[in-house]
């Protein structure tokens, strides 16, 4: 099963408890069911870079997904803002919004380390496949410092 982008740890610890109930009520184990995510990646060897990136594609995406961003767990006046931002303004008025909170909540960016710290809590959380999606300009710092991450 593989979880969408831009989701935090607590909605995997959710997610999971779901899917092993429902597996448990249809009188299934959960041992063969691998649990993936794709996970946005933005390590910069200056945190503040790799996180304003990742802040932008957040921007974006919960504006374009409110279905997703209701998931976040954001508060819905936020999310409120953080659209008509995108849509009045552009993606650097909604990114604005973004704290480096949110950022850490929803994605692995900043330096390497902070991205495999990230990348160890949602495995931590239950994510057995993490499928990094690096975001643009941090594609080579992706393969570079993040391709030897241990599963």
């Amino acid at each position: 099963m593989l979880l969408n982008v831009c989701l935090s740890t607590a909605y995997v610890e959710r997610a999971r408890g779901l899917i092993e109930r429902g597996a448990t009520a249809a009188g299934r184990g959960v041992d063969g069911i691998e649990l993936g995510m794709m996970i946005v990646v933005s390590p910069d060897e200056d945190s503040s870079a790799g996180k304003d990136r990742a802040r932008r594609f957040i921007a974006v995406y919960l504006a374009m997904f409110p279905n997703i961003a209701r998931e976040t767990g954001l508060p819905a006046e936020l999310l409120a803002g953080l659209s008509s931002a995108v849509r009045d303004d552009g993606v650097e008025a909604g990114a604005a919004l973004i704290d480096d909170a949110v950022v850490d909540s929803l994605t692995a960016a900043g330096t390497p380390d902070e991205c495999r710290e990230r990348l160890d809590a949602y495995r931590r959380a239950g994510i057995e496949l993490p499928v990094l999606i690096p975001l643009e300009g941090a594609i080579d710092a992706a393969i570079e410092t993040l391709g030897e991450t241990p599963v």
